[in-house]
Formats: C-alpha cells, structure tokens, sequence
C-alpha cells in the first residue's frame, strides 16, 4: 500500500517577499497621493486666507480713498478757519486730500517723510499714502453762543454724539467752516456740550460762521 503524499501548503519565502513588495510599493502610492493632497489643501488654504485678507484691505482702502477731501457741504471756495494751534501742521493740511511717499530704500522715501512720530511706525521699503478728509457724522449743532464778541465756546450738540475731548472736528454750514480741538465734552439738559478754548476774534469768527 502506498502511502500518501502530503502536499505542501503555505508560501514559499520568495512568495511572501514579492508581496511585501507589492505592498510597500502600494503603500508608498498611497502615502504619496495623501501627502500630495494635503500640501494642495494647505496652499489652497493660504491663498484664500490671502484673497480674504487682500479684499478686507482693499474694501478699507477703498471706504478712506472715497473719503479722501471730504469735509461735509464744503465745496470748492468756501473758506475754512483753522483755531488748531498747529493748523498748518502735516496732518491737518486739509487743502491736499492725498499724499504719497514713494519708497526708494529701507529708510529713505522719496519725498522726504516729515518730522518723527508725524507717521507713526513706518515700515521701511513699503510706499506710504495719507488720506486726509473728515468722517461724515449725523451730529448737529443745536445751539451756539451769541453776541459780538461771543461767550465761551460753548457748542450744543445733539445727544449721543460720541464727541470727545481732545478729538479734532469740523463744524460747517455750507457757507464756511471752522477746525478746532474739543476741550471738554459733558451732557446736560438732554444735549452735548462741546467746549473749546481759543482766543476772542476766531471765536467771533466761529459764532458767525454758526449764525448763517
């Protein structure tokens, strides 16, 4: 009687090794493909950060750009009077709504930057724009003082202005305007009082202005 045979089973070493192989190499495959994804993720997500941020700055830009030479019903003639004590300093030159200083270096522009701390903190070799003009505001003058030469400088304003002391406004009727620093702003009679100090002939002036 013969005995029988038993058949091998299993997988030879050589069988077991061109799977791994097969395996490490789909394996890569597959690695390659994810980190691949991945990096066009993290770029497309920049980018859109980046778009997102551009259109932020631009619609900034955009709003102070249109507002450049804004000084409210003030047109073109009307003659504005300046009671700041620097009223012809860098920032308040309202006749040049914008000015532009061309960068030609880390810390040389071209015009030259005015006096130190005019522009605060200006980063070398990137252009800088000023935009001059005021923020149109919903604030009337309700009630000003009166007479030749007026009282104080005592304005009143409607309530909830959101004035405050040491804030630079413009205060016109179409026909002339006034620049001037507020001193003190307090509330009563459900009014603001707006308060300035400055010499008697400019607050003639401001009374007159007010008058018309």
């Amino acid at each position: 009687m013969k005995k029988a045979i038993k058949q091998q089973q299993g997988f030879t070493l050589v069988e077991l090794m061109v799977a791994m192989t097969i395996g490490l190499l789909l394996l890569g495959g597959v690695i390659t493909v994810l980190s691949s994804s991945h990096q066009t993720y993290r770029v497309n997500d920049a980018l859109s950060r980046l778009q997102e941020n551009a259109r932020y700055a631009f619609q900034l830009l955009s709003r102070d750009i249109r507002m450049a030479g804004y000084l409210g019903c003030v047109g073109d003639g009307v003659p504005i009077v300046n009671t700041l004590n620097n009223p012809s300093d860098f920032l308040w030159n309202l006749g040049q709504p914008i000015e532009g200083f061309e960068a030609s270096s880390s810390s040389v522009w071209t015009p030259a930057l005015p006096s130190s701390g005019t522009i605060p903190s200006p980063l070398g070799g990137r252009d800088i724009i000023v935009i001059r003009g005021v923020d149109g505001t919903d604030v009337k003058v309700v009630q000003h003082p009166g007479g030749n030469p007026p009282g104080s400088a005592d304005l009143k304003v409607t309530v909830g202005s959101s004035l405050q002391e040491d804030d630079i406004v413009l205060v016109t009727d179409c026909l002339a305007a006034a620049v001037f620093q507020i001193t003190n702003v307090n509330t009563s009679a459900g009014q603001d009082n707006v308060v300035h100090n400055t010499e008697v002939q400019l607050q003639t002036r401001l009374a007159t202005l007010l008058k018309r």
